[in-house]
């Protein structure tokens, strides 16, 4: 790790007014994320999700490398001493770039590894809301990378958080964690076959996606995620033959 904390070779892909987005590839090709001190909530956020984020192992997250602060604060161009967290960067293509072309099959066989994933990071102590097809990245050969953590609810470390919690869908905020992870499934399901329909192409649905889709978006309270993630393995298995 560079313990200078100057990253002057870091490659800018995405600025915002309190945030900063880097690519940097000297000691490993890294993902970092930066903000502003100024901003107490942000910088909390990212303490958070380094904390639990980098015990994680899973072949669908990207590992976490080090959280800089105090002396190896990050430093690029102007941007002076910004705390920030270093991950495994991902080379992959966003979903929402694949969907026009992705068929049922296709789809479910993403969202199928995505939703285990899920679970395992509930069973960790994160409840992931911010589901969408941006956040899933696909590789060649390789399992799809859940992406970007920043405003996932830690709930364990920190259950009442100054900062704010991202939904990329209506979640029903009565819902339980697991009950809401089984509707972040079937929302991010109803966008992709809203748009399948629309164009009128290829094979028709399968009545048992629909039904699926039915059971996780108002789960009922008997409904657990293992027993909806094989409902959608059945499904997908169903599709094939």
């Amino acid at each position: 790790m560079n313990k200078t904390g100057d990253f002057s070779s870091a490659i800018l892909l995405q600025k915002k007014k309190d945030s900063l987005l880097f690519r940097w590839q000297e000691d490993r090709d890294c993902l970092i994320k930066a903000v502003s001190p100024s901003r107490r909530d942000l910088v909390q956020a990212l303490r958070d999700e380094y904390a639990v984020m980098s015990g994680i192992r899973n072949k669908c997250v990207p590992v976490y490398y080090d959280f800089l602060d105090q002396e190896d604060h990050f430093r690029w161009g102007n941007v002076d001493s910004w705390p920030a967290i270093m991950m495994e960067y991902i080379e992959g293509q966003a979903l929402s770039r694949l969907l026009p072309h992705m068929d049922p099959e296709s789809f479910l066989s993403v969202l199928l590894p995505v939703g285990h994933t899920l679970l395992d990071l509930l069973g960790a102590g994160v409840l992931y809301t911010d589901l969408n097809p941006g956040n899933v990245l696909i590789r060649p050969g390789q399992p799809p990378c859940l992406i970007d953590y920043t405003g996932a609810y830690y709930y364990r470390r920190n259950p009442r958080p100054d900062y704010r919690i991202r939904f990329s869908y209506r979640l029903s905020s009565d819902l339980p964690g697991p009950r809401l992870l089984i509707q972040e499934l079937a929302l991010m399901l109803e966008s992709y076959l809203i748009d399948y329909e629309e164009k009128k192409e290829g094979r028709p649905v399968p009545s048992s996606v629909y039904s699926l889709l039915e059971s996780g978006l108002n789960p009922s309270a008997g409904l657990i995620p293992e027993d909806y993630l094989s409902m959608l393995s059945s499904v997908l298995s169903k599709i094939r033959s």
